[in-house]
């Protein structure tokens, strides 16, 4: 047991020492940084946080219902909760746009630097990220998050059959960026978009949407460099072009690449690809990369052969999937979810409703390399309300899972209301008109689809 403490300390220590010199490097070459901040948070519940007593040390994910929800009492906490700790940011940091991303809170969560509010992100179930470069200094730096949880008329889902946990329970992460980089903000997405308009035997025609940020106050000329490895590593495709990119604002370059004898995403061989994309300045120094895997396939459903992937019919067989565990409430480890969509391979499933809200990144990306079709949808559960505030959530929710999970061959369905007219507030609630409330209820719907759509 000795021998094999001292090992781990030495890997222990190597890693710190690669990291160190990893961010050294990419620091000076101007690359991208991420890093993981979920250890060490203080955590209290409460409506405000000033003062220093009632806070723990927690690790992110986290929640406040792990136990509540399953108690003899009825109910559970529904209220606000805070989240902080300190970050230390160096001087060569101070040239740089810095991010902080989280990747889930419930639900309504606010973001403070250095006692300064930097934002609001609307939603339980989606990814956000804040742009803190305003707000950071050379030196310690405070981050303060108010998360809330309770019940809000305009934010669905308004009631279901599962709880609505609170807290920040997934992995929340730093990312320093050169100013001029690939947007994180939009949508909180990679920032870039894969799809394939066209697919034949002998090619597939690649369309890439890549959002480019510039927060300098002067315009950059810049290359914006795409590259496609197959699942062995070979570079299939590629393109360089010379882009001209506008300050202070997200700027939309799309391009077109040719996949030759493109091998397709199916449920038997979920054939996927890497795009690799990197910009470089005039100089050749690189300034930002990101990667993400997208799979070529087409999909449809018709009255007369059901679902088709890629032309052929194929029954679906799965199940349903909610992103909760006994004793860690909704504040799961990524190996969790991993671990559930194994289960369902195992088993012989071919689909997984994602129900009843868009789910960890993890979900999407096992069920991509496994081959598991699915379907996404957001929380708009049981009930509407007749309000401009829920309506605009709603369409925005439908546009943040939809760019989130874009590039996701597995993806084939959007879905957006569940059981919707199962529990009609109209049969219990005399001030509420049925033929109001069911032409509200289409307007919503009209919405969602129609951004859907587009």
């Amino acid at each position: 047991y000795y021998n094999i403490y001292c090992m781990k300390k030495k890997v222990i220590l190597l890693i710190f020492i690669f990291l160190g010199i990893y961010q050294a490097y990419s620091a000076e070459n101007n690359s991208r940084i991420t890093y993981s901040i979920n250890d060490s948070w203080q955590f209290r519940l409460g409506t405000s946080d000033v003062g220093e007593d009632g806070w723990s040390i927690v690790s992110i994910p986290h929640t406040w219902n792990t136990e509540d929800c399953v108690d003899d009492s009825p109910g559970f906490h529904r209220g606000t909760g805070w989240y902080r700790r300190n970050i230390q940011v160096d001087s060569s940091m101070l040239n740089r746009s810095l991010y902080i991303f989280f990747e889930g809170a419930n639900q309504r969560t606010e973001l403070f630097v250095n006692h300064h509010r930097v934002g609001e992100h609307i939603g339980g179930y989606t990814f956000f990220c804040f742009d803190i470069t305003p707000y950071i200094k050379e030196g310690e730096n405070l981050l303060a998050v108010r998360v809330d949880n309770s019940y809000d008329s305009d934010i669905p889902p308004l009631s279901a059959d599962f709880t609505f946990f609170g807290g920040i329970y997934r992995d929340v992460s730093l990312i320093s960026v050169s100013p001029v980089h690939i947007s994180t903000t939009h949508y909180a997405s990679s920032g870039v978009y894969v799809s394939t308009p066209e697919i034949t035997k002998e090619k597939a025609l690649v369309d890439i949407c890549t959002m480019l940020s510039n927060t300098q106050t002067e315009r950059e000329k810049i290359l914006v460099e795409h590259k496609i490895f197959s699942a062995t590593g070979e570079c299939v495709a590629a393109s360089k072009k010379k882009v001209i990119v506008d300050t202070q604002k997200e700027q939309a370059f799309k391009t077109q690449i040719v996949v030759n004898h493109p091998e397709l995403w199916d449920i038997e061989h979920p054939n996927l690809y890497r795009l690799q994309t990197t910009l470089w300045d005039t100089k050749g120094k690189l300034i930002d990369e990101v990667s993400n895997t997208f799979g070529i396939r087409t999909c449809s459903f018709s009255a007369e052969k059901g679902f088709e992937l890629n032309g052929k019919a194929v029954k679906l067989l799965g199940t349903n999937r909610h992103q909760c565990y006994s004793g860690m409430g909704n504040a799961l480890k990524d190996e969790m979810h991993v671990r559930d969509i194994e289960l369902l391979h195992e088993m012989g499933g071919n689909f997984l409703r994602i129900a009843h809200y868009p789910q960890d990144e993890m979900v999407l990306a096992a069920c991509n390399r496994l081959g598991i079709v699915t379907s996404v949808e957001i929380p708009v559960i049981n009930a509407i309300t007749m309000s401009q505030n829920f309506s605009d959530n709603c369409v925005e929710m439908m546009k943040e899972m939809i760019y989130q999970c874009f590039n996701s061959p597995s993806v084939c369905i959007w879905t957006y209301m569940n059981e919707i007219m199962l529990r009609p507030p109209y049969n219990s609630e005399p001030t509420i008109k049925k033929d109001e409330y069911l032409k509200y209820l289409y307007h919503i719907a009209e919405r969602i689809e129609n951004t859907a759509k587009e």
